[in-house]
């Protein structure tokens, strides 16, 4: 098993491989049950038909537009395996239902295949844009449903949403730039072509990579004494917790501050806000 599959992956669950797999790990995501698939497929027509214009670009224009809406539509050839045209292909609906239900499409291609995440095209994210994650594992032919580990690596954003995202999007992907840039490095490992570097020093990327990390450990500490706080919900507790929790994230901060500084010091300030 590869370094970055056995540092991501959780758990991966099979659904029926009828041609319809890729919409049954969609509707298992969503809650509704891979059974629901007909559902995922209606709300993807009506995403496209009703906002044609927001794709027309993306995929060159009406007609291709229009060969990914009937391949929406059930089969009229009855089989018990659905035509090849039908299958959900990756990254035309990757974009699709990243923009539909507001989440980050990772798509992991197993072999030589090339994995990637595919955002939302429109909108903005939630506080929490790591509970939007939704992974599709494709293997030949087949597609699974996969859990990955909490801030594992994950593939690099598709070029297409670079091309077409509107402005407000850009902050999807800046909340897992950290987690892409692992990703890469682990891949660059398993390739030979470099070892893990030692140092961050005049590579721009690195300094987005820290300052990310400072967020996660804000986001972590915050909850982890928001349950604190639950714990000791009576009067007394509270009281007892309050000096506690404005002591800590006093340090936090100020130990954040300082790491993002120091990262200027190594770094160009010019880098950092590129």
């Amino acid at each position: 098993m590869s370094q970055l599959r056995a540092g991501r992956v959780l758990t991966s669950w099979h659904v029926d491989g009828d041609g319809y797999c890729g919409y049954r790990v969609v509707a298992e995501n969503l809650g509704l049950g891979s059974d629901s698939y007909r559902l995922v497929c209606l709300a993807l027509i009506k995403e496209l038909t009703g906002k044609r214009n927001d794709y027309l670009g993306i995929f060159g224009g009406k007609d291709r537009l229009q060969v990914l809406i009937d391949s929406l539509y059930p089969s009229k050839v009855k089989t018990s395996i659905l035509p090849e045209e039908k299958w959900l292909t990756v990254p035309d609906m990757g974009h699709i239902i990243a923009t539909l239900y507001g989440k980050v499409v990772v798509v992991l291609k197993y072999g030589n295949g090339f994995s990637e995440t595919c955002f939302p095209l429109r909108g903005c994210p939630p506080a929490n844009p790591s509970s939007r994650i939704m992974c599709l594992g494709l293997i030949p032919n087949h597609f699974v449903h996969v859990f990955l580990r909490p801030g594992c690596p994950i593939p690099p954003t598709t070029p297409q949403w670079k091309s077409y995202r509107r402005p407000e999007t850009q902050v999807w992907e800046d909340h897992f730039v950290a987690r892409q840039c692992m990703f890469n490095e682990l891949k660059n490992i398993e390739k030979g072509d470099q070892r893990p570097k030692e140092t961050n020093k005049n590579d721009p990327i690195e300094l987005k990579v820290v300052i990310h990390i400072v967020y996660d450990v804000v986001d972590l500490v915050g909850a982890a004494i928001a349950s604190l706080v639950l714990e000791n919900s009576d009067q007394n507790g509270e009281e007892k917790v309050k000096p506690v929790l404005h002591a800590v994230l006093t340090h936090l901060m100020s130990t954040s501050k300082e790491i993002v500084i120091n990262a200027v010091k190594c770094d160009h300030i010019d880098q950092l806000t590129a």
